[in-house]
């Protein structure tokens, strides 16, 4: 009796599940289930609530409908699933603030349910994603019935096991390779032109080239377990934002030799900026294109110029919308271009004309592939702050600080941004000799030190004369003092102990996202006009030399806030240091010289006097 009134209760209950359990399927066999929506169209609580779209796509908030939690599957009007995530955080400003649902078709959200956590694990191929939806590929096919609230699901249950004959590629970054999926987006082109391509991930949220290169580091462990477990054919990897061309060179160092191991030819995503006005957006690429193409070059690997891709349509196409809704992440379509610079620059395919748009309208998908076939095939022309040069007359002095070591005074900032060339939890920022030169305060080049005042002495490594030196401030902004008022001093010296002062430097101020700018300079040749075409024009140089230039900067106030030194000139053979001078009576070296000479003289005299006198006796 005790053992019916169990089954009863179980039977009373099963109707409150509201799903149909999936048809049970061997490997390559159809699943294929139903489940019941408990709510439609309303804010989300729980269960399983539908959202249609009938008359043109719908946008639907994380804040006015309550995602944070839910599990979300969006479906085309064809019945197609397109995208899969959830968890969008109900806060503008969020990486991913709304799901749109398309016109005609229909999109699910749910907590934990099985048979729909089973099909978003297939559908999202072993991507990691937080907080966002990305573009699916894998083909599952839904419908929803309004009147019954029914849901039906089908997809052919996926292989378990690699398939060796797929070209294998192991992505290693962050959030700027994952987001939007488009390491799926990619095997989407890829299929579309008929290559069979399995995409894997080790891949973290903020994550550095150098914490994949510890070995004692959890995603160190991730990148070494990844190699071991199987061999790729290519593997992609992409840098922290924050990490300097040295942090980067010295990751893959250690990266590299593994990647070798396995077989793998490196791929270098240059990842993309989100800077959209014109001079910060190029300082940017270039500073990520230095980067990148030196690790492809130290490295015989293959350079995905995805930054110069986003660059080029932010010009040709600026209504295209690159950018996710924080700011910066890429949304689908900046996902879309960065996968059509991969296919092109991996396996040399043009993506124009694709099948495959990852169900983007149809003329902003052609754009984007036109864009990226022109930075892959366009030569990027690196004509930013690294090629500094200073002009005077028809003389041209390059930078040469550029890369040399330096020392700097100064206690740790205590606003935890920066101290000299790192973060106080050690993550790298920018150098004051790696040619980088901020178009924001608030950018990674920036190097700081807490209060008013700092020091840098440059190692320039031999004598060089010197006709130029140059640096920035920062201010205004954060708390940190306007940098208008600045005083900074230029010494030099021979031996790196003994300075001599060489002048002032004068500065000009101006705004910069917010910021107060101060760039400061001297050119120790007094000319008006570096323009000129002729020698006979610019008036002779007032020289300095040294080995060391020094540099003393007084701002007053919270923070030394700056970005770049530069130095111009040329080397140059070191003047020979004067004779000490000898000690002497006072008199004349002619009169001395005399005098001895009289001496003689008279000396001679006496010797033949006497000679004579004795003769005579």
């Amino acid at each position: 009796m005790k053992k019916f009134s169990l089954f009863l209760a179980f039977a009373m209950l099963l109707p409150l599940f509201c799903f149909t359990p999936a048809a049970v399927s061997a490997e390559g066999e159809t699943v294929s289930f139903k489940v019941k929506a408990t709510a439609l169209n309303t804010k989300f609580t729980s269960g399983i609530t539908v959202y249609t779209a009938e008359d043109a796509d719908k946008r639907l908030t994380a804040i006015e409908y309550n995602f944070p939690g839910a599990s979300l599957l969006i479906f085309s009007a064809d019945g197609r699933l397109i995208e899969a995530g959830g968890g969008l955080l109900a806060k503008e400003g969020a990486c991913q603030e709304a799901a749109i649902v398309p016109k005609g078709g229909f999109m699910i959200a749910y907590f934990s349910q099985p048979d729909l956590n089973r099909t978003k694990t297939v559908a999202m191929e072993g991507a990691m994603l937080y907080n966002a939806t990305m573009g699916i590929i894998y083909p599952i096919k839904g419908s929803f019935n309004k009147e019954t609230m029914q849901i039906e699901i089908s997809y052919e249950k996926p292989s378990t096991t690699i398939d060796p004959n797929a070209t294998s590629i192991l992505f290693v970054g962050n959030s700027s390779t994952y987001f939007s999926g488009t390491p799926i987006l990619f095997k989407g082109l890829c299929q579309a032109a008929g290559l069979n391509v399995s995409v894997d991930y080790c891949t973290f949220g903020s994550a550095y080239l150098s914490e994949f290169a510890n070995e004692q580091h959890e995603r160190g462990r991730a990148y070494r377990m990844k190699l071991k477990s199987r061999k790729y054919d290519y593997i992609v990897f992409q840098d922290a934002a924050g990490a300097e061309l040295a942090d980067s060179v010295k990751s893959m160092k250690t990266l590299m030799p593994l990647a070798e191991a396995n077989g793998a030819i490196p791929v270098f995503y240059m990842r993309y900026s989100t800077y959209t006005d014109e001079v910060q957006g190029k300082a940017r690429v270039d500073h990520y294109y230095e980067i990148y193409n030196r690790l492809c070059a130290n490295h015989r690997g293959i350079l995905a110029p995805s930054a110069y891709s986003w660059y080029v349509c932010m010009r040709k196409y600026p209504e295209i919308n690159l950018i996710a809704d924080d700011g910066g992440h890429h949304s689908k379509a900046g996902a879309y271009i960065i996968a059509c610079s991969w296919l092109y620059t991996i396996f040399g395919i043009d993506p124009r004309g694709s099948a495959y748009t990852a169900d983007l309208d149809p003329t902003v998908a052609s754009e984007l592939q036109e864009c990226a076939v022109l930075s892959c095939e366009t030569p990027y022309v690196h004509n930013s702050v690294r090629e500094q040069k200073l002009r005077v007359g028809t003389k041209i002095y390059k930078n040469v600080a550029a890369g040399k070591p330096y020392t700097r005074t100064g206690d740790k900032y205590d606003g935890g941004y920066t101290w000299i060339d790192q973060k106080l939890d050690g993550t790298p920022m920018g150098k004051l000799t790696d040619n980088v030169i901020a178009t924001s305060g608030g950018e990674n080049a920036i190097g700081a030190v807490s209060g008013g005042n700092s020091s840098v002495v440059i190692d320039l490594g031999s004598y060089h004369e010197i006709f130029g030196v140059s640096t920035d401030l920062w201010g205004g902004k954060w708390g940190i003092d306007d940098p208008s008022n600045a005083v900074v001093k230029v010494s030099v010296s021979n031996n790196g102990t003994d300075f001599t002062e060489i002048g002032t430097l004068t500065g000009e101020v101006s705004d910069a996202d917010g910021w107060k700018k101060n760039t400061l300079g001297i050119q120790n040749l007094p000319v008006s006009d570096t323009s000129a075409d002729s020698a006979e024009s610019a008036p002779e140089a007032q020289v300095f030399g040294g080995r060391y230039v020094k540099l003393d900067y007084s701002v007053g106030g919270k923070a030394v806030w700056t970005s770049e030194i530069s130095v111009f000139g040329e080397e140059a053979e070191q003047p020979a240091e004067p004779e000490p001078e000898q000690e002497s009576s006072g008199l004349p070296v002619g009169a001395i010289v005399g005098i001895i000479a009289g001496a003689a003289v008279l000396f001679a005299a006496a010797a033949a006097f006497l000679l004579l006198k004795k003769r005579k006796k």
